[in-house]
């Protein structure tokens, strides 16, 4: 999760390893952002290897061509150049055989980062490849990476997609994602309903990602100035990857989850509210689900005022959602989770042994036992299977002398998973409960409490990410080691060779087995040598470095290279100031 201030946008903007345009979304417009916490908690970070990291966030922002305009509707505009398109194919759309050929060999060559694809072998016209692009973008979001319109070459049927980065920085990208995915995927259980499913994934969303007022406003101000460097706020990766994105970036990482899960959902937007959200098919019937406007400024919590609503229900909310039904696969109907057991709940929600655990709002005053503050609040448990809800153990005990704290001032406990335990922060101390969810024990209790308190955490691949609020009311973010994390395993890819002693400037080629899409190649020591896309060594100094390699499939090698000077390149640096020019 990334963190804004102005100095980590600005290094975003310079390192930073797509629906809003012209004005926020109404229940965001009004709102400031929360305070600033300084620090980040990037699961990209956690589980993502340096030397990808570095060649991830080495960008050189695309820009449009001089004279094309990103703030207005144009017909081969896509909403990831953060614009509407009211033309934009509803999911209920369907294709001729040819148009799906067409439509999977665009896919595929974008996959492939083609520099041009040539579609002048089906029976299709321009227009139909302009449909055909929109309908990509919009259900594809693992190509999060095309800008937002394509050229032609001399022909309207070869087309050349507008890449956002160089095809190096978007390799590496793109294995970072899919590491995030893999994650994110490996926590979510397989017994899970359809229903469960949605939860579970806009519990993950609006816990760890958090909304770019910056980049809302900056693109709002000037498009074609400002969105070249905001690429990543308008799509998945700025969301799962960054933790950090508008409206669009919530509503396609919330569907290309629900695509990885096998639940039907679909991408809806509304060019009347400049705002887009999901739509989801449970039981046969369709459902809301509006992951932006249900992310509160609070670090790691939830909201459910948008959560599986009907059209009625939508439009019926302060503020409303309109305007979509060109984009939406069918009416929302039913009612069925508009009074569902989360209407009450603190949220998050947590799912454990087959329960999903959450936090309702304390009622009653607070009670003082000796030097123990209760506020009353309890664990309670939903189970879908048989629609049961249980209240448990009391959550909500401190230490403190009678009258020292204000129990308003209390946030509700804050509950994440962690090492195989149901973890919960409340004021200043970390707690977990047993298998059973009773005894609370204390994992740890924060040094920098006083006088604050802990008012949310994040788990991340056995890390507590914790957000402490002083009372001054400025925000920071503590972290803290709680479990081990054990990374899947990576398939092997084998480099030839499996060693490589070379002079200075001398040429040459690794090689890698198997044959795939694309590879990525690396060095961990870049003062010693880069790598060439196809596997050349460029010798950049001497020393020793690793080669990485990285497939399209997550496949993985490594090898290592010394670089020397030879004999002759030793008297060119002595006697001929070779070190001047050499």
């Amino acid at each position: 999760m990334k963190l804004t201030t102005m100095a980590k946008r600005l290094l975003s903007l310079l390192l930073s390893a797509v629906l809003l345009f012209g004005a926020l979304p109404a229940a965001l417009a009004s709102a400031s952002p929360a305070e600033t916490i300084q620090g980040s908690a990037s699961l990209a970070d956690a589980i993502g290897s340096p030397a990808l990291r570095k060649a991830a966030a080495d960008l050189q922002p695309y820009v449009p061509p001089e004279g094309a305009d990103l703030s207005a509707p144009a017909d081969t505009e896509l909403l990831q150049a953060g614009s509407f398109l009211a033309a934009c194919p509803a999911p209920k759309r369907t294709l001729t055989p040819q148009a799906e050929t067409a439509e999977s060999r665009l896919v595929s060559g974008m996959l492939a980062f083609e520099e041009t694809i040539d579609l002048s072998s089906f029976s299709i016209t321009p227009a139909e490849i302009e449909q055909l692009f929109m309908r990509i973008i919009n259900t594809h979001p693992e190509i999060f990476y095309v800008a937002g319109y394509y050229s032609m070459k001399n022909n309207p049927k070869i087309i050349a997609p507008a890449y956002i980065y160089t095809t190096r920085s978007i390799k590496a990208q793109t294995l970072l994602l899919n590491d995030v995915l893999n994650y994110i995927l490996s926590q979510i259980p397989a017994a899970l309903s359809d229903a469960e499913k949605a939860l579970w994934v806009h519990e993950y969303l609006t816990t760890t990602a958090e909304y770019d007022y910056e980049a809302a406003e900056m693109v709002t101000k000037d498009a074609n100035k400002y969105l070249p460097y905001y690429y990543s706020a308008f799509n998945v990766y700025g969301i799962l990857v960054d933790g950090l994105g508008v409206c669009q970036g919530y509503a396609l990482a919330f569907l290309l989850l629900m695509q990885r899960l096998g639940v039907d959902c679909v991408f809806v937007s509304s060019d009347a509210m400049n705002h887009a959200w999901n739509m989801v098919k449970l039981g046969g019937q369709w459902y809301h689900v509006d992951t932006t406007w249900d992310d509160p400024s609070d670090f790691g919590r939830s909201t459910y005022t948008y959560f599986l609503l009907s059209d009625a229900a939508m439009q019926s909310k302060s503020p409303a959602h309109y305007g979509y039904a060109s984009t939406a696969p069918a009416a929302a109907n039913s009612t069925d989770y508009e009074n569902f057991f989360w209407k009450d709940a603190k949220g998050p929600m947590v799912y454990y042994n087959g329960k999903w655990c959450y936090v309702k709002a304390y009622s009653r005053s607070p009670v003082y036992t000796g030097n123990m503050i209760s506020v009353g609040y309890h664990l309670w448990t939903y189970t879908f299977a048989t629609a049961e809800s249980l209240q448990g153990v009391a959550i909500d005990s401190q230490p403190f002398p009678n009258g020292s704290i204000s129990p308003g001032s209390m946030a509700p406990p804050c509950l994440s998973i962690g090492n195989g335990l149901l973890c919960y922060t409340l004021y200043y101390e970390a707690c977990s409960l047993d298998s059973n969810l009773q005894n609370p024990t204390q994992l740890f209790a924060d040094p920098v409490r006083a006088p604050g308190q802990i008012v949310g955490n994040i788990v991340l691949a056995g890390q507590m990410f914790y957000a402490v609020k002083a009372a001054n009311g400025k925000l920071s973010l503590q972290q803290r080691t709680v479990g081990p994390y054990n990374p899947p395993g990576i398939s092997p890819l084998q480099l030839t060779p499996w060693r490589k002693d070379m002079q200075y400037k001398e040429d040459f080629k690794f090689q890698a087995s198997g044959n795939e899409i694309w590879y990525l190649w690396l060095t961990e020591d870049e003062a010693v040598a880069t790598m060439g896309d196809n596997g050349e060594v460029i010798t950049t100094g001497t020393g020793a470095t690793k080669v990485l390699c990285y497939s399209a499939t997550g496949k993985y090698g490594d090898a290592n290279l010394t670089v020397a000077y030879a004999w002759w390149q030793w008297l060119i640096l002595i006697f001929l100031f070779g070190w001047l020019w050499y």
